[in-house]
């Protein structure tokens, strides 16, 4: 057989925009920042917290994000010192900054680091652990936010 097998070149046409649904909900694709304040709002009503890391605010992402947010006046606060890998460190200063913001939403931005750092804090936050005190080894006994995952381009996270 020589050159790609037919189906190949109908890819990129599958991954324009898809919706996948678990227990949290992943919209990808084109167009779809237009639809976060919806998402935020079918979550809860009220502030929310972005977790993000500064490349993405560097690179105008938030910004994108926010004003999106600022148009369906949702008020939006940024905690962008998400890092990869995330070490406790890090977990334990978003989880401070969950608590002081008091959001009603939390939106993890970015790769898995940010969603991973946003989801653990807000365990922690709703829990009264902290990772070093073993939540990453056993189950969350309350839940963190009922959770939406979000990879570039951004869904609502948490709450």
């Amino acid at each position: 057989m020589t050159g790609r097998p037919p189906e190949i070149h109908r890819m990129p046409q599958l991954l324009d925009r898809w919706t996948y649904r678990t227990t949290p909900t992943v919209v990808f694709g084109r167009g779809c920042l237009d639809e976060l304040p919806d998402h935020v709002r079918r979550i809860a009503d009220g502030p929310a917290l972005i977790v993000t890391d500064k490349g993405l605010v560097e690179a105008g992402v938030v910004e994108r994000v926010t004003d999106e947010l600022d148009r369906a006046n949702i008020v939006a606060t940024v905690w962008d010192e998400a890092e990869p890998e995330p070490p406790t460190v890090s977990v334990d200063a978003c989880a401070q900054a969950i608590r002081e913001a008091d959001p009603a939403v939390v939106l993890g931005l970015g790769g898995g680091s940010a969603m991973d750092t946003s989801q653990i804090a807000a365990c922690v936050v709703t829990n009264g652990a902290g990772p070093r005190t073993g939540l990453a080894w056993r189950w969350c006994e309350n839940p963190a936010f009922p959770p939406s995952a979000s990879p570039r381009p951004p869904a609502p996270l948490l709450r």
